[in-house]
């Protein structure tokens, strides 16, 4: 599961360490860190007690401290970030929310919560990574060679497949949802490219690249 793969990532890390919890003079590790691990120890032990969190919490989109009671469940690690997954209080009509450890300021324990059982699996099996919104589709992507060949050897998604290859691209299937989180992936890989299917995610990344383009041009 997408649960576990996270798991064994941080067991490896963690196998490494010697008795001092120094890595081995032969690691080198990576200089992007992770964020948000001062939280990291309190929101687990609130997850094994069923305890609730009191957070201050920073919104990206409106620049606001908001302050939020939730149930954490689930930890969950994406590209050097950890996200608990969560029951807000102020919202439980929503099934889970994901909150990212960096954007936590000020934390607190409270009561306890009757814990749910919750269905955590399934809105991450089609997705790329913390997004679960919209619907799982058939997406064909194609790469040159290069691009090609470290996607085969690092999927980007369990349901990746290659569908055809030629002496110049490699094409892929996938089955993944078309939000936000396939956005960036296919940002970070624009010099080569190429959107096959579906019409509606070639159209959403032209006026990406569009807007793109202007903004470096002016």
């Amino acid at each position: 599961s997408v649960f576990q793969n996270d798991l064994l990532n941080s067991a490896i890390f963690l196998s490494s360490l010697n008795t001092d919890m120094l890595l081995p003079r032969f690691v080198l590790p990576e200089t992007r860190k992770n964020t948000g691990l001062e939280h990291f120890h309190s929101i687990s032990q609130a997850i094994e007690k069923h305890l609730e969190v009191n957070i201050s919490y920073f919104d990206y989109s409106t620049e606001k401290i908001k302050i939020k009671t939730i149930q954490p469940y689930l930890l969950k690690q994406k590209d050097f970030k950890w996200y608990v997954l969560a029951v807000d209080n102020s919202t439980p009509e929503i099934q889970f929310k994901s909150y990212a450890l960096e954007r936590i300021g000020e934390i607190t324990t409270g009561k306890k919560f009757k814990s749910q059982v919750i269905d955590f699996q399934t809105p991450y099996r089609d997705a790329l990574g913390m997004f679960t919104n919209g619907e799982a589709e058939r997406i064909i992507l194609q790469y040159d060679h290069r691009d090609g060949h470290y996607l085969k050897a690092n999927p980007l998604h369990n349901s990746q497949k290659v569908v055809s290859e030629d002496d110049k691209t490699i094409t892929f299937e996938f089955f993944v949802k078309p939000n936000e989180d396939l956005l960036m992936e296919l940002m970070k890989r624009s010099w080569s490219v190429k959107i096959i299917e579906p019409t509606s995610l070639k159209c959403k990344m032209i006026s990406l690249w569009k807007d793109a383009l202007n903004r470096n041009l002016s």
